[in-house]
């Protein structure tokens, strides 16, 4: 599965380690401080498209991080 829209991301940090998950949304939709993330933004463009297995490189903060792609699954409103 591809990263899109209503999609949940997880990722691997391999610079600092450690797991994260994001929803990837419509502009109008993002709400960063529930890890809704716009696919316009810097990190979103980075994910919109990756598979599981792919190495991004997302900038947050003026900082480029190397993340692993870990699963990409479906997602709804509902969930959030």
């Amino acid at each position: 599965m591809t990263a899109d829209i209503d999609t949940r991301v997880w990722i691997i940090d391999l610079d600092h380690g450690g797991e994260m998950d994001f929803v990837l949304v419509e502009p109008a939709r993002a709400k960063p401080n529930r890890r809704l993330i716009s696919i316009l933004s810097p990190f979103g463009e980075a994910l919109f498209g990756a598979r599981v297995g792919d190495m991004v490189h997302p900038r947050f903060l003026g900082h480029e991080y190397s993340v692993l792609i870990k699963r990409v699954e479906p997602w709804q409103e509902s969930e959030s």
